[in-house]
C-alpha cells in the first residue's frame, strides 16, 4: 500500500511549506546542503576496513546582497545532498527518494534510495546527486526529489 501525502507528513519533521511539499502519494524534499566528495570511501565484504569518504560542504552564495537565500553553483560531478526532512517509519515499511521530474529538465539526477525504517534516526535525508557537464545552480530549499512510502499490509 502506499501511503498518502498526508500520512507521510504525520512521519516526518522539518518541513518548509506543507502545502507546497505535501502531494497526493508523496512529499518533495528540499535541500538542506550539498557537500561535494573530496577522497575516496573504501568497501569490503565484512565492513571492518570499510571507510567513508570525505566530503567538503558547499556554502551557497547570495546572487544579490539582499537575497535572503542564496545558490549553490554546482559544476558537472558528483555530490552528497542532504534534506531538510528527517523521516521516522514507525510502522514496518519502506521509503523511496527519486528525483523529481523538475530536476532532471534540469540536467541532473539522484541516485534512487531505499529508506527502511529507523535507518535515517538521527541523520535526516540524503542522496547522491550528480549534476551534468553543463553544471546546475540550485537555490536554498529547493525542491529537488520526492519521498514515496509503502507499507506493508
Amino acid at each position: 500500500m502506499i501511503l498518502t501525502g498526508d500520512n507521510i507528513v504525520e512521519m516526518c519533521s522539518g518541513l518548509i511549506h506543507e502545502p507546497k511539499q505535501k502531494k497526493k502519494s508523496s512529499l518533495h524534499l528540499t535541500v538542506k546542503s550539498i557537500k561535494k566528495i573530496i577522497s575516496k570511501g573504501s568497501l569490503d565484504f565484512g565492513g571492518s576496513e570499510e571507510e567513508a569518504a570525505d566530503l567538503e560542504a558547499i556554502k551557497p552564495k547570495p546572487e544579490k546582497p539582499d537575497d535572503k537565500y542564496g545558490w549553490w553553483d554546482l559544476q558537472g560531478g558528483t555530490y552528497i545532498v542532504f534534506f531538510n526532512e528527517e523521516l521516522s517509519i514507525k510502522e514496518s515499511g519502506m521509503g523511496f527518494i527519486l528525483p523529481l521530474e523538475r530536476l532532471l529538465g534540469a540536467g541532473a539526477t539522484l541516485a534512487p534510495r531505499v529508506v527502511m525504517r529507523n535507518d535515517e534516526e538521527g541523520r535526516g535525508l540524503f542522496s547522491l546527486l550528480t549534476v551534468g557537464s553543463g553544471g546546475l545552480k540550485i537555490k536554498e530549499n529547493s525542491r529537488i526529489a520526492e519521498l514515496v512510502i509503502l507499507r506493508n499490509e
